[in-house]
């Protein structure tokens, strides 16, 4: 992923806020080793999962397991966009700005310009 930990935090809290949802607080921890949560996971943060792939539904499961309260997000539609998609069209100059929410779109777009992707406007 070419953004950073704190700049995709800042995407996820700015999306969740333009869709009403919230207020919503994203933080790391390592979903792959359950045995290293306590202590990163807050005491009652609710675990929003899609059940897009098998790996989605192992994070499920080992949320459930551990007793943290979670929510499976729907999509009926399956994955409509990936991160790959908006990252390639970035690099080709598509529009990627029509594949992620504007409040993204603002972030990504107050970037400094020397990053590595190219976020010129389709022409």
């Amino acid at each position: 992923n070419p953004f950073t930990y704190p700049e995709r935090r800042r995407m996820v809290e700015a999306a969740a806020a333009e869709a009403g949802v919230g207020p919503v607080e994203a933080f790391p921890f390592p979903v792959t080793d359950p045995q290293l949560w306590d202590g990163l996971v807050p005491a009652g943060a609710v675990q929003f999962v899609r059940l897009l792939s098998p790996w989605g539904s192992s994070k499920l499961a080992r949320f459930e397991a551990r007793g943290d309260a979670t929510v499976v997000l729907e999509a009926p539609g399956g994955k409509r966009v990936s991160g790959a998609q908006v990252r390639a069209a970035m690099r080709s100059g598509g529009d990627w700005r029509a594949l992620v929410p504007p409040a993204v779109a603002a972030i990504i777009d107050a970037l400094p310009s020397d990053r590595a992707l190219d976020r010129r406007p389709a022409a």
